[in-house]
């Protein structure tokens, strides 16, 4: 059975291991929290990062985005047309 969007089109399968596309590649800023140790008074990372949603934006190469499979294989392709 083949994997199908919302407009029925049929998603991009990788060229190295012909598995379909799960989605884009996306590019998010976040903001690595952190603190001072008290003991130390060494700046260290809290261990979050606050994403911010909000520039979040697809990753190109050449203009085309570039999908990613299941097995972790990325490559740039032309949007499928409507």
């Amino acid at each position: 059975m083949s994997q199908k969007t919302a407009t029925s089109v049929e998603l991009p399968r990788c060229p190295e291991c012909a598995e379909p596309a799960r989605g884009t590649l996306e590019m998010v800023e976040g903001i690595a929290l952190a603190c001072v140790n008290e003991r130390s008074g060494v700046v260290e990372y809290q261990g979050e990062t606050e994403i911010l949603w909000d520039t979040q934006q697809t990753v190109r190469k050449a203009g085309k985005p570039v999908w990613v499979c299941g097995c972790g294989c990325s490559w740039p392709t032309d949007p499928t047309p409507e």
